[in-house]
């Protein structure tokens, strides 16, 4: 009986045993080392997923390349297919092709640009139809939540990169103005996956494949954060490309303020800084910038402001929206808790 399951289990083993790999015994014991190999994880399934809904941007002076970067499929329809990409691959007086994932490359229009977000929308004319890429709620984008930055598909390689990481935080930056526009608050997710000049203009990737951020090699840079990535927010580049549809370009009022919600403060935070429990809505000032408007209209750290003109304030969501509606120049009134006083500060935007 021994030496009947001893042989059974000298036959099971050589069984299981992988192809090449020899057992080592070793006192009576014997030992097998099992090496795993082709192991998929969920990096693997989205980056696979994400693929044909990334495009190459190329842009050329006269027939020389200047430079190769990504873009996403943002709309597709039945004669036109949408990308959106980096502003900076317009640098130059240049054209513009995009190649998609099945090799097919097309010249591609310039619909708009804007220089605060670093983001351009392009228009092609394909003969089939490509599946857009979906965007997150940035606006639930949480600090150490996984990301996956991914680039499109070179055509000089046919390789691809991928990087993986975590949001280091959802936040904001500030823009400079220039004599084309004013200054502005931008919303950027920033994450500790690496960015490169192949995956600049595609996008940070949540686990479910989702857009939270289109990656900027500028933002980043203008970050001078060594290790990090920065990307504007998916609910913003919705705003951003709203207006390039209408007009070729975003407009927007800047205030000049930075702050946070005030549903999302905890009752310890709302205590320490004496803010009524029952306040649940409206924006909580910690930032104003010198020489903003707000400054000029008297709004100050510590304030939660809850309205511009007829429009209510009860998040950042709220602001973004309005300030994307109003224009440089408008006179409009601030609604702002100060203390214990609901106070309207008169304001003229930038």
């Amino acid at each position: 009986m021994l030496g009947w399951n001893g042989w059974l289990t000298y036959k099971l083993l050589e069984k299981e045993e992988p192809e090449g790999e020899v057992p080592e015994t070793v006192n009576g014991t014997t030992y097998i080392n099992h090496t795993v190999n082709s192991y998929a994880t969920d990096v693997t399934e989205i980056a696979s997923n994400a693929q044909p809904g990334l495009v190459s941007v190329t842009s050329y002076l006269e027939t020389e390349r200047v430079r190769t970067i990504t873009g996403i499929i943002y709309e597709s329809a039945s004669d036109h297919c949408d990308i959106l990409t980096n502003a900076r691959i317009l640098e130059d007086d240049v054209r513009v092709t995009v190649r998609f994932d099945n090799g097919i490359e097309l010249d591609a229009i310039v619909l708009g640009s804007d220089s605060r977000s670093d983001l351009a929308l392009l228009r092609t004319y394909p003969e089939f139809i490509a599946e857009p890429m979906k965007f997150t709620d940035s606006d639930k984008v949480h600090q150490g939540e996984y990301m996956v930055a991914i680039g499109s598909r070179r055509a000089d390689t046919q390789h691809n990169t991928v990087s993986f990481g975590v949001v280091s935080q959802p936040g904001f930056m500030n823009r400079p103005g220039d004599e084309t526009a004013p200054p502005w608050v931008l919303s950027v997710i920033e994450s500790d996956a690496s960015i490169n000049q192949t995956n600049t203009g595609g996008p940070l990737l949540n686990l479910s494949g989702e857009i939270a951020a289109i990656l900027s090699q500028t933002l980043t840079t203008a970050a001078s954060t060594t290790g990090m990535a920065y990307g504007v927010a998916a609910n913003e580049i919705q705003l951003i490309v709203k207006d390039i549809y209408e007009s070729g370009y975003a407009t927007r009022a800047y205030l000049g303020v930075i702050g946070m919600d005030v549903s999302e403060m905890e009752l310890y935070q709302k205590s320490a800084l004496n803010l009524s429990l029952d306040q649940i809505t409206g924006v909580y000032i910690h930032y104003v910038a010198p020489g903003s408007p707000a400054e000029e209209a008297g709004i100050a750290v510590g304030d939660i402001l809850t309205g511009i003109g007829e429009n209510p304030i009860g998040n950042h969501a709220d602001l973004m929206r309005t300030l994307y509606d109003m224009n440089p120049e408008d006179s409009t009134t601030l609604q702002i808790i100060h203390g214990q006083n609901t106070v309207e500060l008169p304001v003229v935007m930038q």
